[in-house]
């Protein structure tokens, strides 16, 4: 989603400040698909109306923000002190969701985080993102990967690694 510039089937290129941003080495990667047990962390959100849309499901972009909620939550039981530092954070340099299927506020919807790979000043991390039903059986809503490399402020105000 980048800004039309006058020219026919032209666009005005988007700035780009994390382009450049690289995890660094790779440590670890998993072979093969996460089985059940295999992920990090889940955590549950409890969903209502104020998750919704004026159509009456739950905002896709509920997803983003549940995803950080996980991500984070579980580095800080783990790491707490790197989140005492004030200029260093995690920095998502690529993300994507895809929806399978839509929710439905009221209902109580499962984050699965699962890492990928590993690397020197990052991870490319998992998601699935399931409704519970009421016999407590799940029901996949979408899947999702993000990138993220911890970063601090450079003197310049660039994130670096």
């Amino acid at each position: 989603m980048i800004a039309k510039n006058a020219a026919a089937n032209s666009y005005i290129a988007a700035r780009e400040p994390q382009r450049d941003l690289t995890p660094g080495r790779e440590l670890f990667r998993r072979s093969g698909t996460v089985r059940d047990g295999d992920c990090l962390s889940e955590k549950v959100f409890e969903t209502s109306l104020y998750d919704g849309n004026l159509v009456g499901n739950l905002y896709f972009g509920n997803y983003s923000i549940w995803m950080g909620r996980t991500r984070d939550t579980f580095f800080h039981e783990h790491a707490a002190d790197l989140f005492r530092k004030g200029d260093q954070e995690f920095t998502v340099t690529n993300s994507r969701i895809n929806h399978l299927r839509e929710a439905m506020p009221f209902e109580s919807i499962v984050v699965r985080m699962c890492v990928k790979a590993v690397y020197e000043y990052g991870a490319d991390l998992t998601f699935e993102f399931c409704r519970r039903l009421n016999d407590g059986t799940e029901e996949k809503l979408a899947v999702a990967s993000h990138r993220v490399v911890w970063t601090s402020a450079a003197a310049d105000g660039r994130r670096v690694a």
